[in-house]
């Protein structure tokens, strides 16, 4: 009988290489879809906060002084339409990158005559809809990622029924 083999054999040599092989290509995909999720919600996060502040900045207008702004409207077209309005003052210039478009809109009016049909239960109401595009720089093929934010003011007359 012969005495025993010490050392390993080709076959087992290329097991073991291809178990390591595995295993480091699952933690490198790991990786990479940790990668493209931080780079997506640091995407999301600065479209939100572009977005949330020209919405915050209309908000601040008095009712009566936002004037009705056309859907579609290019944030870099607000400042001519809110001549004379002191009270508007965008925290964020326009980036080329994450476009905005703007609309004002009136949704309900409240006048002072109770029998007036168009007179309005809920107040005077208007709608603020900022849009903010770009494209997601972390999709394959690199597709158009929207996100739409909207509220709504007040003129702040109480309302009776």
């Amino acid at each position: 009988m012969r005495g025993r083999r010490e050392g390993m054999n080709l076959v087992e040599i290329l097991v073991a290489v291809f178990i390591l092989s595995a295993l480091f290509l699952g933690l490198f995909q790991g990786l990479h879809s940790g990668y493209q999720g931080t780079e997506r919600l640091a995407e999301e996060s600065f479209a939100a906060n572009h977005a949330i502040s020209l919405l915050e900045a209309l908000t601040l207008v008095p009712y009566s002084k936002l004037p009705a702004i056309a859907a579609g409207t290019s944030d870099a077209q607000i400042p001519a339409l809110m001549t004379g309005v002191t009270e508007f003052r965008p925290t964020s210039a326009p980036d080329p990158d994450y476009v905005r478009v703007v609309e004002v809109k009136e949704l309900s009016q409240r006048t002072r005559d109770e029998s007036d049909g168009n007179n309005s239960v809920w107040g005077a109401l208007k709608l603020i809809r900022v849009e903010v595009s770009w494209q997601a720089k972390y999709l394959k093929p690199q597709k158009t990622r929207t996100m739409v934010f909207q509220t709504l003011v007040t003129d702040d007359t109480e309302v009776s029924r």
